[in-house]
């Protein structure tokens, strides 16, 4: 029997990248004690169940054997999925990349398999519960989270509570109409914010326009020590700042879609404050500074600009998110 004074053991695990990386935290910092597991290719949800309790196992024996401080069970586990959800249902609707995960009831499965409360959630919002109550927007009250990476994602959080919408599917700010002309968005519409300004979007945008610049397609090369494939959107600004004409057009297109997708959001939520995750919240300043300052143009004068900063638990922030989700789910509990 444990101590009445043993600490209880939870544990936070992120989905990412279809299903094929697993990773567990039993701490909520970014230096924290963390396990991960790496498959092949994207798994059944059956198989990748049984891998998350495999890997849960795995913690909490390491655990156990290290600190004699804390509980032999685990408490309550927290998911953070990369992918589509319904958290209060407990369903992943969607997983890129895995079709076999579409609309599987994730938390009642890892419910059976490890006889203890789950709660889950998507890693957008699981990070923006992170940097909500420990990271870049602790001394906010309304927080407008955004997430830059494959795609884009959003969320939203008023006074500790996150904003779920209909079915869990709020926070799809990627698919928001910014440029009726726009390109093709992998959801088949066109003018959406995500093939404009999401990381991806903008290292393919700058990899295939720069082929057609003997110049760029130069200076791209040796910005990467000759793979192209390569680059990263912190090589892109740079390129831009330095006044590399392909990489400045793709950055500068970038910044104009998303702020004005921005200044709509702050519009109708008015939050307090933004906060930039991704890729994109690594590069710092020479992203956010002319960011901040074209959705300052774009709101004044009627619209109060609220703080926009970058992410501080990169790239931790789902995980810790996910351990964030267990803690609540013991607190609730009593």
């Amino acid at each position: 029997m444990a101590s009445k004074h043993a600490k209880q053991l939870r544990v936070g695990v992120e989905i990412a990248e279809s299903a094929t990386r697993l990773t567990a935290t039993t701490e909520p910092n970014v230096s924290g004690l963390r396990w991960q597991t790496r498959l092949a290719a994207p798994p059944s949800p059956e198989i990748a169940t049984a891998e998350i309790a495999s890997l849960i196992a795995r913690v909490t024996h390491e655990i156990v054997a290290t600190h004699s401080e804390i509980e032999s069970n685990v408490a309550a586990v927290g998911i953070a999925v990369g992918g589509q959800v319904d958290a209060e249902q407990g369903i992943v609707l969607a997983l890129p990349q895995a079709v076999s995960w579409t609309d599987f009831p994730l938390v009642r499965h890892l419910t059976e398999h490890l006889s203890v409360p789950v709660q889950m959630d998507s890693a957008t919002n699981a990070a923006g519960l992170a940097e909500y109550h420990l990271g870049a927007a602790r001394a906010a009250a309304h927080m407008l989270y955004i997430h830059l990476g494959r795609g884009i994602t959003s969320a939203y959080i008023e006074h500790s509570q996150l904003l779920h919408g209909a079915q869990g599917t709020a926070g799809a700010l990627g698919h928001l109409l910014v440029r009726v002309d726009g390109p093709r968005c992998s959801c088949g519409a066109h003018g959406h914010l995500e093939p404009i300004a999401s990381a991806q979007s903008v290292v393919r945008r700058m990899i295939g326009q720069a082929v057609d610049h003997e110049s760029s397609h130069t200076t791209m090369l040796q910005k990467t020590g000759g793979r192209a494939e390569a680059i990263t959107v912190a090589q892109i600004v740079e390129l831009s700042e330095s006044g590399e004409p392909v990489a400045q057009a793709i950055v500068n297109d970038a910044l104009d879609a998303l702020s004005l997708a921005l200044a709509h959001a702050v519009t109708l939520l008015a939050p307090d404050t933004i906060v930039i995750g991704g890729p994109f919240a690594l590069i710092g300043e020479p992203f956010l500074m002319p960011l901040r300052a074209r959705v300052q143009k774009l709101c004044q004068p009627v619209t109060r600009v609220p703080e926009l900063v970058g992410a501080a638990l990169e790239p931790r922030a789902a995980m810790i998110g996910a351990y964030l989700l267990a803690e609540a789910i013991t607190t609730s509990l009593g």
